[in-house]
Formats: structure tokens, C-alpha cells, sequence
């Protein structure tokens, strides 16, 4: 089996997982906004983004190292290391966290002065905790090259996260008891996962000696790590700050319809990155050559149609997931986003490249330059022209970083840009977009997302056929044969 036939075939399970999580937040956002309003989901999302950048950047990349080094040493000993490692400052992030939180006024600024400070403080440290260890156990099976157990894992852990919260907020209680919902499902986990891989692979005592390789490994992807959380959520803590968390709940529902077009990207992540690597020590830049062709194309094929989707989609979206007034504000706000996750979603799996070839620094310093120019924007426009300036300073960002990113990877490994089928898809994407404009224009908000979407993905793939784009064989390699 090829590189691209591998990536693929493993690519078809974490498709299950990506459509768990995006079912996860359409399921969510509805529930929090209608039981508790938009400036709890706001509250919601603030808090989530902000436990996100901790735990990347105060991770320190381990689960990178993790990987990387896993693919030419004795995988056991590294996760016990990187393991141990991640337990100790995992601890001592907890307790920085929990430090500043308490010499700050993070309740009221989130407005809620009702919920005890030290309380509200401690929880947040905690899910960081568990979740810097999640990210190394989960991470396990990925280096082994399991990347379908790797899937299952995150499956298994978010599915019963998910019922969890929708337990808790359908019953009117709180956001912090989401927190707690989070909390317990981690620990287990955490728990469960160590047991089972030390009962197979009987670990070994953590080495403080190769802690440092691991941390000199992962610690020049810390700006990257950073960089990358403020350009998901930076702007959320901006329009708090400027706005209110109503604002940051409306902008939230926006991200999330528009997000959703970088997920052809995730599915295949999971497994392009020991592929790659284990390609790349090998010496096997030809195919690494093919492989990203493959993935270029594959890419172009499932998201342009999916960008015009979801700009015919963006109202009735987002009036199913939140309300009239949210949507009224998030569908201007959806197209810009959109565009810039288009852009966005090339660079996910080109800086495997990079990671491959140990030029994290880079990655790192083309992901603080588009950061920094998404603060200054932001500065700039929010307080100018309010939710849209956050919009467009995100998709600025996203063309800076995805076209450096592109350009250095390429210089790593040269492969051929489909054009022929960027133009294909372009205009089967077009055609697809004006004849259900036409031919739907009358339609409810919630029987257009019945009906468009299997209307349209008749008429691209259709225009793709006789386009001479679309092509059978690459439809089989998606599908495992050993099922």
C-alpha cells in the first residue's frame, strides 16, 4: 500500500471522529444558548478557549515528541518519559494558573460574580491538568501507528463528555458544572489509559536524563502552539474585553459554522503525522511528493464545494443551532470566516512537512507573525466596526500563515499543485451554488439543510464527472478493504 492509499484508508476512522465533534458543538451550542443565553455560551466558549491555549503551549509539544521520536526508539520508554514529564508541569501549570487567577479579576470579567472565585479557579486548573496528561495517553497509539485505536480513544472520551454536558445544561445547572463533567471524564480516562498500556507494555522508570532532547524538541513549537491558540481564540478574549460575553457568544456561533470547513484537513492529520516522518528519515521524498499531490487534491475536491455550502447555508445554520437574534448578527460574519478557513486548511497538514525535517522554528515564527498581525487587527477594528473587524482580522491571518507555510514547505518537498482540478471544483462549486439559489430559494430555513445539501452534492459531483475530474478510484482508497 502507497503513502496516499495508507493515509487514506486510516483517514476513513478519524472521519468518524471529526463528524462526533462537529455533531458535538451543533448539539451544544443550541442547548447552552437556549437554557442559559448567548453570554453563557460566550462565558463557555471564553473559558474553553482559554484552557486550549494553556494546555498546547504549557504541553510544550510532547505529544510531538512523542511521535517523533517513537519512530526510531523504544516507544515505551519514550511515553513513559514524555508521561512523567507531562505530570510535572502539568502540576506546575496548574498551580500558576491558579495562582494568577486568584490575583485577578477574571469572575467579573466573565460576569459571574455570583459563582465563588477559588472555586471557578480551581476547576479551570484542573481540566488543564488532565488534560496536558490526556494529551500525551491519547497520543500513544498515534506513534505506535494506531491510529485507528487513536480514534476510537477520542471518540469514546468525547461521546461521553457530550452526554455528559448535555445532561448538565439541558437541566438549567451552570457552566461550571460542565467543568466538572470534563474533570471526571479525564481523570478516568487518564487512568484507564495508563493501566492498560502498563499492562502490555510494562513501562519502565521515567529517565530525567532524556527529558531534556523532548523538551529541546518541542519547545521551539511552543510559540508555534501559542501562536495558534490566539489565532483560534485571541480575538474572543478582544471582543470580551471590548464588547461583552454576548458578543463573544454570537462571534462563537459564527467561528463554529465557518471552522467546520478545515475538517477535511483533520481527518487526515491524525496519520500524516508519523507517516510523514517515517517517510521523510527514510529518504522517501518522491513520495512524499505524490502523497501531498494526493492530499492537495483531495482537499480542493471536499472543501471548495463546501465553502459555497456553507455561504447558501450561513442564516438558516445558524438559526438552527442558536436563535433568530444570534443569527441575524453571525450571518454576516460567516463568509469572511469561511474564506479564511479555506486558507487556513491548507496549512494543517503542509507543516508535517516542517515537523518532519526538526524545522519547528520555523513553524513557530510564521505562526507568531500571523498572531501578532491578528492582534494588532484586531485592535484596530473591533473597536471601529465591532464583530466584523474580528472577522477580517482572522482572515488576514489565515492567508499569511497558510501562504508561508505553503512556501517553506515546498521548499522542503516539491510537489505538483492541482491547478486542473482547483478549476474543475471551482466551477462545478459555482454551478452547484447558482442552481440551488435558484431552485430553493423559497425554502424554510430548516428543510434547506434537509435538502441542499444532498441536492448539491448531486449536482457538484455530477459537474465534476463531466468535467472529466472525478474520479472513482480515489473514492475507493477512502474506503478500507480489511473493514
Amino acid at each position: 500500500m502507497g503513502l496516499p492509499e495508507k493515509v487514506l484508508s486510516d483517514s476513513f476512522f478519524s472521519s468518524v471522529r471529526v463528524i462526533i465533534s462537529a455533531l458535538r458543538g451543533i448539539i451544544i451550542i443550541p442547548i447552552i444558548t437556549n437554557f442559559l443565553g448567548a453570554d453563557s455560551y460566550g462565558t463557555w466558549t471564553t473559558i474553553i478557549a482559554f484552557v486550549g491555549l494553556v494546555t498546547s503551549s504549557g504541553g510544550l509539544h510532547l505529544h510531538g515528541s512523542l511521535i517523533r521520536f517513537s519512530q526510531d526508539e523504544d516507544m515505551a520508554e519514550v511515553y513513559s518519559d514524555t508521561l512523567a514529564l507531562s505530570i510535572l508541569i502539568g502540576l506546575a501549570t496548574a498551580v500558576s494558573v491558579t495562582v494568577l487567577g486568584l490575583n485577578t479579576d477574571v469572575v467579573s470579567l466573565l460576569q459571574l460574580d455570583s459563582v465563588d472565585k477559588v472555586l471557578v479557579i480551581i476547576m479551570i486548573s484542573f481540566v488543564i491538568f488532565f488534560n496536558m496528561i490526556f494529551e500525551i495517553s491519547s497520543n500513544f497509539p498515534r506513534a505506535l501507528g494506531e491510529i485507528r485505536l487513536y480514534d476510537t480513544i477520542l471518540i469514546l472520551k468525547m461521546t461521553v463528555e457530550t452526554v455528559g454536558l448535555i445532561w448538565v445544561f439541558s437541566t438549567g445547572l451552570s457552566i461550571f458544572y460542565g467543568l466538572i463533567v470534563i474533570i471526571t471524564v479525564s481523570a478516568i480516562a487518564n487512568f484507564t489509559l495508563f493501566v492498560v498500556y502498563n499492562y502490555y507494555f510494562s513501562l519502565p522508570v521515567p529517565r530525567m536524563k532524556r527529558f531534556r532532547r523532548y523538551i529541546s524538541y518541542g519547545l521551539p513549537m511552543v510559540p508555534k502552539e501559542i501562536s495558534s491558540s490566539l489565532l483560534a481564540n485571541g480575538d474572543k478574549y478582544i471582543i470580551l474585553y471590548f464588547l461583552s460575553p454576548t458578543a463573544v457568544g454570537i462571534y462563537a456561533v459564527a467561528r463554529s459554522v465557518s471552522v467546520s470547513i478545515t475538517n477535511f484537513t483533520k481527518i487526515l492529520n491524525p496519520t500524516l503525522y508519523p507517516t510523514v516522518s517515517n517517510a521523510f528519515d527514510k529518504g522517501n521524498i518522491e513520495q512524499l511528493s505524490n502523497l501531498y499531490e494526493n492530499v492537495m487534491r483531495f482537499y480542493i475536491v471536499f472543501s471548495l464545494p463546501t465553502f459555497f455550502g456553507i455561504i447558501f447555508l450561513s442564516y438558516p445554520i445558524a438559526l438552527v443551532i442558536s436563535n433568530n437574534r444570534i443569527a441575524m448578527s453571525a450571518e454576516v460574519l460567516i463568509p469572511v470566516l469561511t474564506i479564511g478557513f479555506l486558507f487556513r486548511g491548507f496549512d494543517d497538514t503542509l507543516s508535517y512537512i516542517l515537523t518532519a525535517d526538526q524545522q519547528t522554528k520555523i513553524i513557530g515564527k510564521i505562526t507568531t507573525i500571523a498572531v501578532l498581525v491578528n492582534i494588532v487587527l484586531n485592535l484596530l477594528f473591533i473597536q471601529e466596526i465591532g464583530l466584523m473587524g474580528a472577522a477580517i482580522a482572522t482572515l488576514a491571518s489565515h492567508v499569511i500563515i497558510s501562504t508561508l507555510i505553503y512556501i517553506k514547505s515546498y521548499q522542503v518537498v516539491e510537489f505538483a499543485y492541482p491547478y486542473r482540478s482547483f478549476i474543475r471544483c471551482l466551477a462545478s462549486s459555482i454551478i452547484m451554488f447558482i442552481t440551488l439559489h435558484i431552485l430553493l430559494d423559497d425554502f424554510s430555513a430548516q428543510l434547506l439543510i434537509l435538502v441542499a445539501p444532498l441536492m448539491g452534492s448531486v449536482l457538484y459531483f455530477t459537474s465534476l464527472f463531466v468535467l472529466g475530474e472525478f474520479d472513482l478510484k480515489i473514492m475507493k482508497q477512502l474506503i478500507p478493504v480489511d473493514l
